[in-house]
């Protein structure tokens, strides 16, 4: 089946004649970081400042899955998109990319850790110095954490914090050993009860403020009072990290808008927009279904009752970075939209990915002359589900999907 509709002209396109395709204007996700912030729900696994006693002041890297970004400490948003963390950082091969704590020691010197293993790693070179090492050992760390780091961040004074499951060690620099047993993360760091005791990340901003991370919301911690000063925040739209949209079983494609004004933006999409069936639309999403059984085509043989169906998908969107020059407003307009926009094309999303089952009955519940008309009346039935869908909604704009709101 293929459908199309407008977001920005609020012009309803005919639909096509129904096949096994749907194309519509697509924004999906739930973010961040395959890219930020995935449907998952996991988030940032680590973060490091880069800022004290290296020449690269004023960057901080946050690290997810087996991506990372570089982020404008001062600006307060990403100024790259996500990159592999494999190549860009010369990991060992045998860490797949992935990064689960990250410390900024002294003199250039930062500890990666992912797993049960850790390096050193000489910012200077933009490589490790070591090769991976046992972090049990090598930090004298509680056996019952099986060498796991979660965690990790340097207090200044040569005091630095592990974090591992629900517990956590002040770490001496100088003696190269905790010095505590280990201890209660919720009840020692007065963390969110809904956190579960755990920490994923922790980032010391260098202004007597540390930025705690969890899942998909994160806090900010005063250094003097040992505790948060505000409720859990949402990270990705806290941290301006909206720009990096990923979807669950779907192929993601990006093209890159550039600007500092709403306008700009505007004009980025309608010029650099992808292209479909001669129109260009800000996004595009392909679905296909594709099914088979044992004997398809002659109907002596046919096995419906082995049918199998796959759905796959592919989603082409736009990513803009903001620049120095972007106000703080406009980075919030573009966050909303893509809030609201991600909203109402998930719901197009879950017609297909929901109704799979449904097709797969139709076609065990058919006989093998009637199988394909079957399938496309369900074909049909999701088609049926997106219209009322954009009706109702007005093709997201009830929902807030407009940009920019004077457009």
């Amino acid at each position: 089946m293929k459908h199309y509709f407008n977001l920005f002209k609020r012009k309803k396109l005919r639909p096509a004649k129904v096949s096994s395709q749907m194309i519509c204007s697509l924004l999906c996700s739930i973010f961040i970081f395959s890219s930020f912030h995935s449907a998952s729900g996991q988030s940032i696994s680590a973060a490091i400042n880069w800022t004290k006693n290296i020449p690269k002041n004023g960057t901080t890297y946050f690290f997810h899955q087996n991506e990372y970004v570089r982020y404008d400490t001062d600006a307060f948003w990403p100024s790259t998109a996500p990159k592999s963390t494999q190549s860009g950082w010369n990991l060992p091969a045998s860490w797949g990319g992935k990064v689960d704590a990250a410390l900024n020691w002294k003199d250039n010197i930062t500890y990666l850790f992912s797993g049960s293993e850790y390096v050193r790693y000489d910012i200077g070179k933009n490589r490790p110095s070591t090769p991976p090492k046992d972090t049990e050992t090598g930090w004298n760390l509680p056996h019952s954490w099986h060498g796991k780091v979660d965690a990790a961040v340097n207090w200044g004074k040569g005091v630095t914090y592990l974090f591992s499951g629900k517990e956590y060690v002040r770490y001496l620099v100088g003696a190269n050993k905790p010095d505590t047993e280990p201890k209660d993360i919720e009840s020692g760091w007065n963390i969110p009860s809904s956190w579960g005791g755990k920490i994923d990340a922790a980032v010391n901003w260098g202004n007597g403020v540390t930025y705690l991370f969890r899942e998909k919301s994160y806090v900010r911690y005063r250094i003097g009072s040992n505790q948060p000063d505000m409720l859990p925040a949402n990270t990705r739209l806290g941290w301006n990290f909206t720009g990096f949209i990923s979807l669950n079983d779907a192929d993601v494609h990006f093209y890159d808008i550039h600007g500092s004004s709403a306008r700009e933006l505007r004009d980025q999409m309608n010029t650099n927009g992808p292209v479909f069936d001669g129109n260009r639309f800000d996004a595009v999403a392909r679905w296909n279904f594709s099914w088979d059984w044992p004997g398809k085509g002659n109907p002596n043989e046919c096995q419906l009752d082995q049918a199998s169906i796959t759905l796959n998908s592919s989603v082409t969107f736009p990513r803009w970075i903001p620049d120095r020059n972007a106000s703080k407003t406009l980075v919030r307009e573009w966050s909303s939209y893509l809030q609201s926009l991600i909203l109402h094309e998930a719901g197009h999303v879950d017609h297909a990915r929901l109704n799979k089952r449904n097709v797969v009955n139709a076609i065990r519940n058919a006989t093998c002359e009637t199988a394909e008309n079957e399938i496309q009346v369900e074909l049909n039935k999701i088609r049926t589900l997106d219209i009322e869908y954009d009706r109702r909604t007005r093709h997201g704009a009830t929902q807030g999907a407009v940009f920019p709101k004077n457009n």
